[in-house]
């Protein structure tokens, strides 16, 4: 539905047939998405997103909003969503009280060298009560996570990725662009967990890690774009003590053709 103040989409998608009887454990998402246009130089969004397991104790809700501004140079959005419902973790049903939020901005100087400088703050929810039947843990159902979370995909299946603690990722990106088609920039996260995890020798640590990203671009023609990066993540005490001392090095090269 369209209309001069909002644009509403409804979906519902199927996502799994388990082929009982009576569609039993079938797993189905779908909600409602509202874009309004109230606001000048804003982009502003309201969702509710709703994923459930036919016949059996899930049903887990997901409502927030973004928002969007573009004031001349500086960009900046903010997000928030807060999840509830039932869940099940090992056969116990648990009542879903999670939430995340996020703020970035960023500037472009109008300059030769068209720097962009820009930072931001996410925040996923985690647990630190297993015990207490309620599920803290938010999770980003079918999100894009390379896109925000690091190029080295530590953080793409949320929260099993977190081992349920939660995210809290700090981040700063700068880029020049020092002729028209080429773009230089590098990218830096804080990685830890919104919970503290306590280990068994007595030591508690809330930090993943980190990790610092140089990429590049090249518009080498209209039809064809060469973009490349290389990655470094070092290992934080919780990464440290469940996946090793060792940092971690990633690199790539890629070539977007359009035709």
């Amino acid at each position: 539905y369209k209309s001069l103040s909002v644009d509403i989409h409804l979906m519902g998608f199927q996502i799994r047939e388990s082929m009982s009887p009576g569609d039993s454990f079938d797993n189905t998402f779908g909600g409602l998405w509202a874009e309004l246009k109230t606001f000048k130089n804003y982009k502003t969004d309201i969702f509710l997103l709703n994923e459930n397991v036919a016949n059996s104790d899930e049903s887990r809700y997901t409502a927030g909003f973004y928002v969007q501004g573009n004031l001349r140079s500086f960009k900046h959005e903010l997000e928030f969503a807060y999840q509830f419902g039932n869940t099940l973790l090992n056969g116990t049903k648990l009542d879903v009280a999670a939430f995340m939020a996020a703020f970035n901005a960023s500037y472009i100087f109008d300059t030769e060298l068209k720097p962009v400088v820009s930072a931001g703050f996410d925040y996923l929810s985690g647990d630190d009560k297993p015990f207490d039947n309620k599920y803290n843990v938010f999770n980003t159902l079918y999100a894009t996570n390379h896109k925000f979370y690091g190029h080295m995909d530590y953080f793409v299946n949320i929260p099993q990725s977190t081992y349920g603690l939660g995210l809290m990722d700090a981040h700063a990106q700068a880029a020049i662009n020092p002729w028209e088609p080429l773009k230089i920039g590098v990218n830096a996260h804080l990685f830890n967990s919104s919970v503290e995890v306590e280990f068994t020798d007595g030591s508690a640590s809330s930090s993943f890690g980190t990790e610092f990203e140089l990429f590049g671009s090249l518009k080498y023609s209209d039809n064809l774009d060469l973009q490349g990066g290389i990655s470094l993540f070092s290992p934080g005490d919780i990464f440290k003590k469940l996946r090793g001392d060792d940092s971690s090095y990633w690199g790539y090269l890629m070539a977007v053709v359009n035709l």
